[in-house]
């Protein structure tokens, strides 16, 4: 919850020193996502539908060049297939599931205005995970938390377009690229061979919709 509230207070307390104009409002869209895992591993990964939601505040500094600060909570992680072997048999079985990890994460976009409709960025991005979960063939979702030892920050990298539909209106597609280990465990099957599984590099195709609640301009 410390974490939390940090990366909240964080939101809000990072702001140019210099600047022209600020812009708040809210934000919404929905994600496709996918982890990394490495090939030890019989885990197969495949993008997996999701949704973020949150604020966001940009400051200018000039006609063309601005600060975008994003504060929202969104789902990541990927759709999965295994092959288990069972115990004191040849056979196997094969299972799917859904891994579902929540975010709340905070971007730092610096972009660049093309011309008074479209825009570029580009920024580092930190994302706190809260909940990790695991869903197996359509069951009940189970918090993995007290389970694995996951790594609970996530840092990547950002980059995008984006469109002002009208004076309110936005939309912007990006995509992330994390780079940090998220899940790493010892694990022995039943032939006695030890692996070590490693599930990293979050990835995300993001597509939002920013409306704008507020503009103010900075007083002379």
């Amino acid at each position: 919850m410390r974490k939390v509230i940090f990366i909240a207070c964080l939101f809000f307390l990072i702001s140019p020193v210099c600047y022209s104009q600020k812009n708040f409002g809210v934000k919404a869209g929905i994600n496709v996502t996918r982890l990394e895992v490495n090939e030890a591993y019989t885990l197969k990964i495949k993008n997996r539908l999701g949704y973020h939601l949150g604020v966001w505040k940009e400051s200018t500094f000039s006609p063309k060049v601005f600060l975008r600060t994003e504060l929202f909570y969104t789902l990541k992680g990927g759709r999965y297939s295994d092959t288990l072997t069972l115990p004191f048999a040849s056979e196997t079985s094969r299972i799917n599931g859904t891994l579902i990890y929540n975010y709340l994460t905070l971007p730092l976009l610096l972009g660049y205005q093309l011309n008074s409709k479209t825009a570029v960025f580009l920024g580092p991005e930190f994302s706190l995970l809260i909940v990790p979960l695991n869903r197996e063939d359509g069951g009940k979702a189970h918090n993995m938390k007290h389970i694995l030892r996951y790594n609970g920050l996530d840092m990547g990298l950002t980059a995008g377009f984006r469109y002002n539909l009208n004076a309110k209106l936005s939309a912007d597609l990006r995509y992330t690229y994390g780079f940090s280990t998220i899940l790493q465990y010892e694990v022995t099957d039943a032939q006695g061979n030890t692996y070590l599984p490693k599930q990293s590099h979050n990835q995300a195709a993001q597509l939002g919709l920013s409306f704008r609640l507020k503009t103010k301009d900075k007083k002379s």
